[in-house]
């Protein structure tokens, strides 16, 4: 067989007869499956064909292209030829009917002196050579090639093959043709490409190889940055959690369901609304300013997720993004980003922690990265997915009342201690309500909520076109028992097609996702009501106005923030178009155009019905609307290519964005009657404010990556950002990374050395610098305005009829990036072939150019200006996770894991801090979360009031605002609120078609005893636990841990100042339990489905811990609701 000559290559016929769509990816499909089925995933020698092949050709004249095309189209046989060698224009006269394939090649190509050999489903022909030159030239040239294919049969662009002997390699082209010189008899050849099975093979003449989609942890494909790598080939730090694994969470925000997934991520729900925003940070804060959200940058399928901060403090948490909601007051702190996304389209989700994994993001990348990547339709024949899926919500444990009896026998007390008298004015509860009446509040206001979810998918095609479709509806019903629901609605589609030579690759989404969300405040009012207290609802099923008014009209109904309904309805379209061109071997072009847009109406409204009848009764509404859209557009080259004895990839691209987003709160009063809150028209006053947030950032960005024989890795990323959020001078930063990576037992003498059970050693370390820029929008601009922005809603009065427009931000053009400066090492371990891998990792940030708002003296008309700190600021911390397979006998298999992290967050220096104006809120050298107290010394014997140290030894006790350590100031006592340790367990058992997992998520850290902040014998405290009960003050010697009780609080001092009630406390929470089981196939035969599972699962099933309030996160009073979940799965 001749040899391809150097710089030739293999082609395909590329231009088919019309075939009928319907036909066409019958057809390909059948190629498909019957390689599948039965041929072997394995290198072939020349073969013959199935004797069933055969071909029918009317009796004419033909080209040997349409020759070519007509036996792909009867026999699904590829034919392949060298261009140069093969022309395929020639005619010849051709009259066959159900001719065996074999024969008919004999007859066709021997008239044109032409030689054909059959692998697999392809048929390769060259120029016939006769006698011993065929032998001498093969031996001469000695030239190795072939075809790489997937499971499924389809080609792998980009695989590595190797000869072992001589290091030399090349790639295979996006045919997954491949050509390789100067092989001997006896060679092995390695094959080998990111997210499948490394293969070692004979090296064969002709080369058919399937490679396998990696399992191992260390081999499976992990999305970075735009690309993909996988554990054992990364220099940086990335984590994947699955989407399967997402999926046995009953959630409906992808983020819970990382909880204690990854080591150093800390997920903070702050409320038990589904749709509200939920505290992320990864490794930490970075940042001194505590306005400027610590969110990572969210990426779906290569778009950035991007909702700019308008700074209504109606609706922002300090911290944490408000998302879509930014117009109007949000009870919730706003709506998360990821609120409403099907589960079932997560394919997985990375999560990039340092510097070399986010560096090429540039200034976006600052707080982190969180990857997400759904699910891409597959060819196949069509499928037809449906879920159902029904929860029950609960409260999985109160903190115990105390009785009747007890709570009327301490507010008595409490009086007595006082020195008071209860009258029906001062204690309604003992002495005007009616005290036979034990009313548990809780039980009235929380009852069982329900969440049902429908699914549907459909998805299919051929190898040149595929599409798919899902949609998924979500009701929930809240344990409010009042009102409240979330609803949420979704549908994506997806398509991708590609030319014939697989070079040219288009893909596009688009999804839109409505939400709707009715939510009250109820805070701690259920926990906080006396047992005597009277109905909420009077006997016509209106607010209870007049049973809480008490004997003087004075008493305030604690109620009404349950007929003050907060709606939002959210309206999001998301859509992505990717190019993708193959132009070379080596090189790939790639092109994307993503476009999202969100609009948003926050509506608060305080009906007449809240109100009580004796006041003056007017209605108000605070509407809020929010447009956001932003447009993502980028391009890039990528270059792979064996070069010496290694893997060199290089990108280069660039990316634009352009966001906005625009707010308007208008604040109606005045309305008579409760069914006209909604039309602004019928208001007899509003007032409209108006927020406008507008970003432009261009990034170019590099990655240079080598690999030299998986031994050593080389990654270099750089990064040259520009952001409208800075002047002129300052608006282009530079930003980058740099990593190396040593797989040891790659080494000859490591293989010697180490044991036979350490089957992988791998060192790595990254340097990078990373920019950020969250500063707001044109801050180095002169703003004016009509209104103070430091006084929502305030107008400045009118200068002769005329609204006044002042200067309402100072200027400073000379603000810069923020940067922070990031070192990362880990050490991986594998053991038993990888059974057990652990991995070790430690980092250290420094962040500086700390861009604050600086305060200004008052007579400069602005209370601060926008401008870099000269604080520094140090992240560092260690992480460990371990994983493994404990048993795997059979159908049978037990896999665990652990991990673990401790972050430190302090400031590193801050020069002149003692003149600077943060001298009393910040200490050199002391974490963001150190808190000091006074010390509790106890309760004084004699009188029952607690007692503290005067640390200052000046005879006074003072917890005021002084700096810590300053004179006078008795707040000494050191409390640092970060976790001294936090992470997660899980566990997954298997056995044929039964699934059962466990997830959990624990923390060691301070906290404060939640009834110590409690005052016992005040009125609706019934929070009071057997130890408060047994250890309070009650007679003048009594030597005890808890003051003596009072109605007033009075004489309690600085309690609430103090280290009084503090611990070191651990709880563990068993985030999700899954039960699942998936039918066998010969019940799946009978009842005609590809597959059927039946899942039970729940989250937030219990937690261990000593804590007495009602969840360690939350506090006392704000309970994480349990879910319990069944559900059914079916694909047909």
């Amino acid at each position: 067989m001749l040899p391809i000559p150097p710089g030739r290559r293999f082609h395909a016929p590329t231009k088919l007869p019309f075939i009928p769509k319907h036909q066409r990816k019958r057809i390909l499909l059948s190629v498909w499956l019957l390689a599948m089925v039965f041929l072997p995933p394995a290198t072939l020698h020349a073969q013959s064909p199935p004797a069933n092949s055969f071909i029918t050709m009317a009796n004419s004249k033909t080209s040997l292209l349409i020759i070519f095309n007509e036996i792909k189209k009867q026999t699904n046989y590829d034919v392949i030829y060298n261009a140069n060698e093969v022309d395929v224009n020639v005619k010849v006269s051709v009259n066959a009917k159900k001719e065996p394939l074999e024969s008919f090649l004999r007859q066709v190509l021997g008239k044109l002196s032409l030689h054909h050999t059959i692998v697999r489903n392809l048929i390769i022909v060259q120029p016939k050579v006769i006698g011993m030159n065929v032998e001498i030239e093969v031996k001469k040239e000695n030239t190795l090639k072939g075809f790489v294919q997937d499971e499924r049969g389809s080609p792998l662009y980009g695989v590595s093959i190797v000869l072992k002997r001589s290091g030399k390699g090349t790639q295979s082209d996006a045919s997954g043709l491949f050509m390789l010189k100067d092989f001997t008899p006896g060679d092995s050849v390695e094959f080998s490409i990111v997210g499948y099975q490394l293969r070692v093979l004979p090296a064969e003449a002709v080369m058919n190889v399937a490679l396998k989609m990696a399992v191992n942890e260390l081999d499976e494909a992990i999305v970075q940055a735009y690309g993909t790598t996988s554990r054992r080939l990364s220099t940086g730090t990335i984590v994947k959690v699955s989407g399967d694994e997402i999926r046995k969470q009953p959630v409906q925000n992808p983020l819970m369901a990382l909880m204690g997934k990854v080591p150093g991520l800390t997920i903070t729900p702050w409320t038990n609304y589904a749709h509200a925003p939920i505290g992320v940070e990864i490794r930490g804060r970075n940042s001194l300013n505590p306005q400027f959200p610590g969110d990572p940058l969210y990426v779906i399928d290569g778009r950035p997720i991007n909702y700019l901060q308008t700074g209504n403090a109606f609706t922002q948490r300090a911290g944490v993004s408000s998302g879509a909601v930014q117009g109007g007051f949000s009870l919730t702190g706003g709506q998360s980003p990821l609120f409403g996304m099907n589960m079932n389209d997560i394919e997985s989700i990375e999560v990039l922690m340092d510097a070399d994994a986010t560096a090429i993001y540039g200034s976006r990348g600052a707080n982190g990265v969180i990857i997400i990547t759904t699910r891409k339709p597959k060819p196949g024949k069509t499928a037809v997915t449906l879920s159902l899926n029904r929860a029950v919500t609960d409260i999985p444990a109160y903190p115990k009342l105390i009785s009747p009896s007890t709570y009327y026998q301490l507010r008595r007390e409490a009086f007595a201690n006082d020195g008071q008298e209860p009258t029906p004015s001062s204690a309604p509860d003992l002495m005007f309500w009616d005290t036979t009446r034990n009313t548990d509040f809780r039980k009235i206001f929380y009852n069982k909520g329900a969440v049902t979810t429908l699914g549907f998918g459909i998805s299919g095609g051929d190898e040149r076109a595929v599409f798919g479709l899902s949609t998924q509806f979500t009701d929930t019903k809240g344990m409010n028992s009042w009102s409240g629901k979330n609803q949420a609605f979704s549908i994506n589609l997806r398509s991708e097609l590609k030319s014939n030579d697989k070079k040219m690759t288009i893909s596009g989404d688009v999804s839109y996702v409505y939400t709707y969300t009715n939510a009250l405040f109820m805070g701690a009012i259920p926990f906080n009501i006396a047992p005597s207290s009277p109905d909420v609802l009077d006997s016509k099923g209106n607010p209870n106005f007049e049973g809480w008014r008490g004997p003087d009209g004075n008493e305030e109904y604690p109620f009404t923030r349950l007929f003050m309904p907060n709606e939002t309805k959210s309206n999001t379209i998301s859509s992505n178009l990717t190019f993708n061109y193959k132009f070379l071997r080596n090189l790939e072009y790639k092109a994307s155009i993503g476009y999202n847009f969100n609009y948003n109406d926050n509506d608060n409204f305080t009906p007449i019905r809240a109100q009580d009848p004796i006041m003056k009764q007017l209605g108000s509404t605070i509407f809020g609307t929010t447009k956001s859209n932003s447009i993502t557009i980028g391009s890039g080259i990528d270059y792979n290519a064996r070069i010496s004895r290694g893997n060199l990839s290089v990108g280069l691209g660039f990316e634009y964005n352009a966001t906005m987003t625009n707010a308007i709160t208008i604040l109606a009063a005045g309305y008579t009657n409760d069914n006209l809150l909604r039309s602004l028209m019928n208001a007899s006053f509003y007032q409209t404010l108006d927020a406008f947030a507008q970003q432009r950032m261009l990034g170019f960005r590099t990655r240079v990556t080598y690999n030299w024989e998986n031994k050593y890795i080389l990654s270099l990323t750089g990064n040259r950002d520009g952001s409208s959020q800075f002047g002129t001078q300052n608006q282009f930063g530079s930003f980058g990374s740099f990593g190396l990576a040593w797989n040891v037992n790659e080494e000859k003498w490591a293989k010697q050395l180490l044991p036979e059970w350490f089957s992988f050693f791998k060192l790595s370390a990254n340097y990078g610098v990373i920019g950020n820029n969250n500063v707001g929008d044109y801050q180095y601009l002169s703003q004016w305005g009509g209104f103070d922005l430091n006084s929502i809603g305030t107008r400045y009065p009118d200068y002769n009829g005329m609204v006044p427009f002042v200067p309402v931000i100072p200027v400073n053009q000379k603000y810069q990036w923020e940067r922070t400066r990031q070192f990362n090492g880990s050490f991986d371990f594998g053991f038993f072939r990888n059974k057990l891998n652990i991995r070790a990792t430690v980092y250290r940030k420094l962040t500086d150019n700390q861009i604050m708002n600086i305060p200004t003296p008052e007579y400069t008309g602005f209370p601060y200006v926008k401008g870099n700190s000269p604080a520094t600021m140090l992240n560092e911390g260690i992480e460990l996770a371990i994983n493994g397979t404990i048993l795997s006998r059979g159908t049978f298999t037990w896999t665990a894991s652990i991990n673990g992290s401790r972050n430190r967050n302090l400031i590193k220096s801050f020069p002149n801090l003692k003149e600077s104006p943060w001298a009393n809120t910040y200490v050199i050298g002391q974490s963001l979360s150190t808190y000091y107290f006074l010390h509790y010394t106890g309760v004084d014997p004699l009188t029952g009031i607690p007692t503290f140290e005067d640390h200052s030894k000046d005879g006074v006790i003072y917890s005021g605002s002084l700096a810590p350590g300053a004179p006078g100031n008795d707040r000494y006592i050191k409390i640092v609120m970060d976790p001294f340790v936090s992470g997660g367990i899980s566990s997954n058992l298997s056995y044929k078609g039964f699934s059962l997992s466990l997830t959990g998520s624990y923390a060691y850290q301070w906290m404060r005893d939640p009834f110590s902040m409690l005052r016992p014998g005040t009125r609706s405290v019934r929070f009071v636990p057997d130890d408060v009960l047994k250890n309070t003050w009650r007679k003048p010697g009594d030597l005890a841990k808890y003051p003596k009780l009072s109605n007033t609080g009075a004489d309690m001092g600085s309690l609430n100042q103090s280290d009084f009630g503090y611990s070191k406390t651990f709880y563990l929470r068993l985030n999700n339990v899954a039960l699942s089981y998936s039918l066998a196939p010969g019940i799946l035969r009978k009842l005609r489905f590809s597959s059927c599972t039946i899942n039970l699962n729940s989250s937030n099933f219990f937690v261990f811990t000593k804590y007495k309030g009602v969840d360690p996160v939350t506090g006392i009073d704000t309970p994480i609701q349990r879910v319990i979940n069944t559900g059914i799965n079916l694909t047909f």
